[in-house]
């Protein structure tokens, strides 16, 4: 194992420490849902363009999203609050713990840089492996240890119970603050213009609904990558935008129960109550994703070939843009290739190089692609089960495989480093320092 990759193995250390500190809470409660609004202010511009309305009613218009604005906002501090203070004595301290212990994992990287630097592990990266590899461990185990520590805090079973109370109401109180902010804007418009208000509010919805998600590809409009609109695409846009918010709100309804679902798995131990719970949102999670897809292919139909193949490709990049990145070979190269120093074949190697390495990283990005469609679902969720799976006393659970996803990553790490070995041998000792991240820690991917 490279330092390269010692090092980009510290983004894990991160996400750890980031993770034990949320985890420690409701389970399936997220803080930042709370206060999203399913219609903004700023979508008053929006409105008068598919509605044309006189300046009254833009002002009553406004006011009455202000309104919402503010009433979501407050309301979602004040639940903040009392879900804070519904927390059981010794909480406050337990999570003090906790964030020490992030502080100190959060040094694990500095330390063994610092070491390496210093020359400990010159000619030797066994050892710089092995001492990495206790790094690891040792933060690994202090993170268990505060995890245990916090949730061992008496309280946390009736916590979560009431927790998940206050929380259930607030979303059904959103709704309503929602529905009232609906109702208001139909009757600001005449009665020939409510159809028209009732299709923006969709599409407006559609928009505010679709900007969160944790699965790839899961927040991608199609309909709004660039393409050559018709009548016909206008029709099928129609039909996809009712049936995804159709979607979207059975996937919200799966996610707002994860949390009531949670408290009681764990006030009568019962892992797999909340197991299925994360399942059942995560399979709605996909239903989305999936629909996301059928858009794409809604829109193709109507292209000619060489039109839908350059859409599909569009499509991809945007809905799932971390699988196309450039990866940090590819970046290297493109840096050596701007080098006023190369001569005739090293400008000519190169080239070859890149061409090379693009052609097949994207054959290895459509299999990732394929990967993720499979198995990023299967591992989210486990991964939310298993970061609460300490609430349940002795219960265990047992992430399953992912074996594409993992064959594809080492797919794709093999030939960045093996493309980067390559680039070494074409440059020279000088040439190959001034490229970014080659004498140092390498920038991350």
């Amino acid at each position: 194992m490279t330092l390269r990759r010692l090092l980009l193995m510290s983004g894990l250390i991160a996400a750890l420490a980031a993770e034990s500190f949320a985890s420690t809470r409701l389970p399936g409660f997220r803080p930042s849902d709370l206060g999203l609004l399913v219609i903004d202010p700023s979508d008053l511009r929006t409105l008068n363009a598919a509605v044309t309305i006189d300046a009254d009613a833009i002002k009553q218009a406004h006011a009455a999203m202000k309104q919402y604005q503010q009433a979501v906002q407050e309301g979602s501090r004040n639940v903040l609050a009392s879900m804070d203070a519904m927390e059981p004595p010794g909480a406050a301290a337990a999570f003090q713990h906790e964030q020490q212990r992030e502080k100190m994992v959060e040094r694990v990287r500095e330390q063994i840089e610092v070491r390496r630097s210093n020359g400990e592990f010159q000619g030797n990266p066994a050892a710089l492996r092995e001492a990495w590899q206790e790094a690891m461990d040792e933060a690994q185990r202090d993170i268990d240890r505060a995890h245990r520590d916090t949730a061992n805090v008496p309280g946390w079973s009736d916590a979560f119970q009431r927790q998940a109370a206050a929380l259930a109401e607030w979303y059904e109180t959103k709704d309503g603050l929602s529905a009232a902010l609906q109702q208001e804007l139909l009757a600001i418009v005449t009665t020939e213009q409510s159809p028209e208000v009732t299709q923006w509010w969709l599409h407006a919805r559609l928009g505010s609904a679709m900007s969160r998600g944790r699965l790839s590809g899961e927040v991608h409009h199609p309909f709004e990558s660039d393409f050559q609109r018709t009548d016909a695409s206008d029709l099928a846009l129609q039909s996809w935008a009712q049936r995804h918010i159709e979607l979207i709100d059975a996937r919200d309804d799966a996610i707002r129960r994860v949390p009531l679902v949670a408290a009681d798995a764990i006030e009568r131990s019962h892992l797999n109550l909340y197991r299925d719970a994360v399942y059942d949102a995560m399979a709605y999670r996909e239903a989305v994703r999936d629909h996301a897809n059928e858009g794409v292919d809604l829109i193709t139909v109507l292209l000619d070939d060489v039109a839908a193949r350059a859409f599909v490709e569009l499509s991809r990049k945007k809905a799932y843009p971390g699988i196309w990145k450039s990866d940090r070979a590819m970046r290297a190269v493109t840096a050596a290739l701007q080098a006023s120093t190369l001569d005739a074949a090293q400008k000519g190697q190169l080239g070859a190089l890149r061409i090379e390495h693009r052609q097949l990283s994207d054959d290895l990005c459509t299999r990732h692609l394929d990967a993720v469609w499979e198995e990023e679902g299967r591992r989210l969720a486990d991964q939310e089960v298993q970061r609460v799976v300490v609430f349940f006393g002795d219960a265990e659970f047992v992430v399953r495989p992912t074996p594409m996803l993992d064959g594809s990553v080492s797919e794709r790490r093999t030939l960045s480093d093996d493309t980067m070995e390559r680039l070494r041998g074409i440059l020279t000792d000088e040439q190959w320092q001034l490229i970014p991240g080659t004498r140092t820690a390498p920038e991350r991917d």
